[in-house]
């Protein structure tokens, strides 16, 4: 028993120590423990009460329910601990329903959807550019604020019961209660939260996007004056806020939502969906995951392992794979194709792909120690607004076995064409190409054809929030209505004449010639030296990615210097062949 006593409380202490969210054991905690979570539970369970998201049947009611109707698992108090600091505790006590077990699962809607990154960096792009200040907020207990579900559907209270509130008493264990608003576990709360959001947003003047759900515009006099990004319950607010009719609005959501704290990110930095943001004195705004890495392990390695062994521990392999793949989305293009390659490589990885990830975490550290591991928005003129796609495709590349199509997209300004201009990033991709592809042609066309696809996309997104839907003409031929390097492909796409032999490969061509033809986008060649998606397709130190994140422009002409160093490449090519 003693043994047993001890294990207990080891595991609480470490979970503690940890801080990485998990639920502790509360038959462990000692009595201060018990005190603040005993707290926490009774504040919990009093925003329930609040919000009027149950209501308590009596025994004659509850005998009266079909228990078809019923979870057939009661409610349970999840506890943890949110403190940042790794010897303090703060108690966070959660009221969860077991989602899974639900009577009526499949029988509603439950998708939910949130803000896009590509509307956030815009966003950030613009409010760098015309001097507007960047806020960030949490709303207070989301999901219990939601719509009333139109359902019929109940749960129990938890087995020791509920706690006695300033205004209730202590609820019975196993009390039967109907479900009337969303709460914690329920399928449907997240979309139940979004409605209710669209609508309280909506109610303060912001229209939704139908172009980009979750993200929200305030138009005043023709242009979009404020927008706000929401992601769950996690919300971006940039804007004119000197202008009266927007000055308000800060206070208007206040009203409307419970907000547990506002954070004016130039004067203190603040994280959103997991990255820090900053903002300087003249509106640059920096993007870091540095801390990110903080708390990322290696996978361990056998002693005596060969390379080619079968690699046992596939889930903490995939679990560094897809911690790695959140930066790697985010911002760090740099490791991107490496954390794809991994990917595809998880079922049958040996020894030697566990190498290659940890080396991969050891890559992305260094990056992060070498200033790479951040973006800066920097202002660009919007009068002239553009967008600026680079792609590219490795055929059958020899790493992986398999053909790979990139992207990077970029916000600038007309300039660009002809002298070094500010760029902010909007964009990365590269994908394993799914279809089967027998050339480099055919692989350059099917990146081309998804590089096409979020262009536009991003064009139109970006038109969208400078001036709202109404003005960004969202009809059949909006592509004509908007204000992008392989050689053999960009030799195609400016001449007339033969057609590839691959049905797909030539569907691209088409669709894309038609683009170019009625002045929708324009192409031009980009040497490998100036290639920003070079990088995404193969293993390999890019110094275009480098020289962009350090001066934050890029140019479509070469310079001087770059035509000098070209030349320098071209004899070194000559030499070696």
């Amino acid at each position: 028993k003693s043994w047993h006593k001890k294990e207990r409380t080891w595991g609480v202490f470490l979970l503690k120590m940890k801080n990485n969210g998990k639920e502790l054991d509360p038959r462990a905690f000692s009595e201060e423990e018990r005190h603040h979570f005993n707290t926490s539970d009774s504040l919990e369970w009093s925003q329930w009460l609040k919000n009027g998201v149950v209501r308590l049947l009596s025994p004659a009611e509850a005998k009266k329910i079909p228990r078809h109707k019923i979870f057939t698992v009661p409610l349970r108090m999840v506890r943890t601990n949110k403190s940042e600091a790794l010897d303090a505790l703060l108690a966070k006590s959660r009221l969860v329903a077991p989602g899974h077990l639900d009577p009526q699962l499949g029988e509603f809607r439950s998708d939910a959807p949130t803000t896009h990154p590509v509307a956030v960096n815009l966003a950030l792009t613009i409010a760098a550019s015309l001097g507007w200040p960047v806020y960030l907020f949490d709303v207070q207990t989301a999901f219990l604020s939601g719509k009333a579900t139109s359902r019929e559907v109940y749960v129990r209270a938890p087995k020791d019961g509920l706690p006695a509130t300033a205004s209730s008493k202590p609820v019975e264990p196993q009390t039967l209660m109907q479900v009337l608003k969303s709460i914690y576990g329920l399928v449907e709360a997240p979309r139940l939260w979004y409605q209710r959001a669209v609508e309280l947003l909506e109610s303060v003047g912001f229209e939704e996007l139908t172009s980009c759900r979750a993200t929200f515009v305030l138009v005043c006099d023709g242009l979009v004056q404020a927008i706000c990004c929401l992601h769950v319950d996690d919300g971006l607010l940039v804007g004119q806020l000197k202008l009266p009719k927007v000055a308000v609005i800060k206070e208007k959501i206040d009203d409307v939502f419970t907000i547990k704290e506002w954070k004016h990110i130039q004067q203190k930095a603040g994280r959103y969906l997991g990255e820090e943001l900053s903002q300087d004195s003249n509106f640059e705004i920096k993007k870091s995951m540095g801390h990110y890495f903080e708390k990322i392990l290696p996978v361990d390695i056998p002693k005596g392992a060969q390379p080619e062994d079968n690699y046992e521990q596939r889930t903490p392999l995939r679990s560094l794979v897809m911690k790695l793949s959140w930066p790697a989305r985010k911002l760090m293009s740099g490791i991107s194709y490496g954390v794809s390659l991994a990917a595809q490589k998880i079922t049958e990885a040996t020894v030697a792909t566990a190498k290659e990830v940890n080396k991969l975490l050891k890559t992305a550290e260094g990056e992060v120690a070498a200033g790479r591991g951040e973006i800066t928005f920097r202002k660009i003129d919007l009068a002239n607004p553009v967008i600026v796609t680079y792609f590219d495709a490795s055929y059958a590349n020899e790493q992986g076995g398999h053909s790979q199509a990139a992207m990077y997209s970029l916000a600038t300004d007309d300039r660009v064409a002809t002298v070094p201009c500010n760029a902010n990033a909007v964009e990365h991709q590269t994908n394993k190409i799914a279809r089967v592809v027998r050339s480099t042609f055919a692989a350059e066309g099917s990146a081309m054809s998804m590089a096409i696809d979020r262009h536009l996309y991003a064009r139109l997104l970006f038109r969208v929030l400078l001036y709202g839907e109404a003005e960004a003409h969202l009809d059949g031929d909006w592509r004509r209505h908007l204000r992008v390097g392989a050689r053999s492909l960009y030799d195609h796409m400016q001449t007339t004449g033969s057609m590839p032999a691959e049905r797909s490969a030539m569907l691209d061509l088409l669709a894309a010639k038609e683009l170019v033809e009625g002045g929708v986008i324009r192409f031009r060649w980009t040497p490998t030296h100036g290639q920003l998606a070079d990088h995404l397709t193969k293993q390999m130190t890019c110094l275009a990615l480098q020289r962009y994140l350090r001066t934050g422009q890029i140019c479509l002409t070469q310079t001087e210097e770059q035509k000098k160093l070209e030349s320098h490449l071209r004899g070194l090519r000559k030499g070696q062949r």
